[in-house]
């Protein structure tokens, strides 16, 4: 064997590493896609301040992270703040939120995977709001007074929303 041949093992690791940067640059098309389309359908986010406070509240759901619910289950607080985001500051709003608390996190983590949950958490942020909007979720609720259009017009969307986040 040459000195300037790699081995077998060399080469599973370089392949595996180029795969884990594909996946990520297409988790990172999906987010750019979802988030252009949100941009698109419903516009620039509406409550710049929000999404500042609201990426905030969710570095801070990063901080006092006592989230075991059950032996395997972890509950992500974050996602509840890219939820609310959805109403507050639209779907491209939800999006800024959910990639710049991943941006924004203190704790330590590889940089790959940084990277990823920063692409993950736009994409979901911009898809649940787009499914939100897209099963009749009010863009405005400021014009809602009874609990009845708080239910059937951001209550039940923002569920649809969820379940979307979570597929």
């Amino acid at each position: 064997m040459s000195p300037s041949s790699s081995s077998p093992s060399s080469e599973g690791a370089d392949t595996s590493a180029l795969r884990v940067a594909l996946f990520i640059g297409f988790v990172w098309l999906l987010a750019l896609v979802a988030f252009g389309l949100s941009w698109l359908v419903a516009g620039p986010p509406t409550n710049l301040p929000a999404v500042v406070l609201l990426i905030l509240v969710a570095v801070a759901g990063w901080l006092g992270r006592d989230n075991l619910v059950g032996t395997r289950i972890r509950f992500s607080f974050v996602s509840i703040v890219v939820l609310a985001s959805i109403v507050i500051t639209g779907p491209a709003g939800a999006a800024l939120v959910g990639g710049g608390a991943n941006l924004v996190r203190f704790r330590k983590m590889p940089h790959r995977a940084r990277v990823f949950n920063t692409g993950m958490f736009a994409f979901i942020g911009a898809v649940g709001g787009l499914v939100y909007l897209t099963v009749g979720g009010r863009a405005d609720v400021s014009s809602l007074h009874s609990a009845s259009s708080l239910l059937l017009e951001v209550g039940l969307p923002l569920v649809a929303a969820d379940v979307a986040q979570c597929v």
